[in-house]
């Protein structure tokens, strides 16, 4: 179930009892909104959520408050939400505003970062 929101295109996709939640475009004060909605409903659903923004452009500080309200939300509730792959932009400031310990990060498996690693390598030696 795709949802565009300006610069930010949502997609949910239900996976056994969890599900993926998809963020492509720009994560920011107009966009944060429609992904808190996202997550608030797989919270209330009791799924097991699994956020995807490895296509993630851009993100401000509503997008990080977003996830921050999300792992707090998450604790509380006793229910499971992890952010399965993030773009090098959602990490670096994920870094800067000194909050990893506090959100659900999960590195991509080994085998997933050699290939990108060896794709970018191909890339530009060709």
């Amino acid at each position: 179930m795709p949802s565009s929101l300006g610069r930010l295109k949502i997609t949910i996709e239900p996976l056994n009892e969890s599900c993926v939640i998809r963020a492509r475009g720009e994560l920011d004060r107009s966009t944060a909104d429609g992904l808190r909605a996202a997550l608030d409903a797989a919270r209330a659903d009791g799924v097991t959520t699994l956020l995807d923004l490895s296509a993630v452009s851009f993100i401000d500080s509503a997008g990080l408050r977003v996830l921050l309200r999300t792992a707090r939300a998450v604790d509380a509730h006793h229910s499971r939400c992890f952010i399965v792959r993030a773009s090098s932009v959602v990490r670096r400031l994920v870094e800067v505003s000194g909050t990893t310990s506090r959100l659900p990060l999960v590195a991509p498996p080994r085998s997933e970062r050699i290939a990108t690693l060896t794709t970018a390598a191909q890339h530009f030696a060709g």
